[in-house]
């Protein structure tokens, strides 16, 4: 019988001190994936479009896809700042598209170009912040 009460005894404790948590314990905050994209533009004469994506803090960007002459185009597991620089013919379709996962921090995309005749200019921007 004492045996019994040794043992329950002993479980009881087990089970308090095991039910107790922790309170200096943190989770770690849990990534969100995102996707930013500028609007597609039709160029309407040729243009130099600058392509930039950047990001700060804890942002991971897994591709990057944008537009050329010959194409869609992208880049896998790049480095902020990315930028290139690209010539692109009248009547094509520009557009920039990253895409990752955000915990804390900022992360934002422009297509900007200028056209060859007559003053053309744009500027498309997207951005995503979060903070945990």
């Amino acid at each position: 019988m004492k045996l019994k009460m040794t043992l329950l005894l002993l479980l009881v404790g087990l089970l308090s001190v095991s039910a107790c948590k922790n309170e200096n314990t943190s989770e770690t905050p849990k990534a969100d994936p995102f996707t930013l994209s500028t609007s597609i533009h039709q160029t309407e004469t040729a243009y130099q479009v600058q392509y930039t994506v950047v990001k700060t803090n804890d942002v991971k960007i897994d591709l990057i896809r944008y537009v050329t002459n010959e194409g869609e185009k992208s880049v896998a597991n790049p480095v902020s700042p990315w930028t290139l620089s690209v010539n692109v013919d009248k009547a094509k379709s520009v557009y920039l598209v990253a895409s990752g996962s955000i915990t804390s921090g900022k992360i934002f995309v422009m297509a900007t170009g200028s056209g060859d005749e007559g003053g053309h200019h744009y500027s498309f921007t997207d951005s995503l912040s979060q903070s945990k």
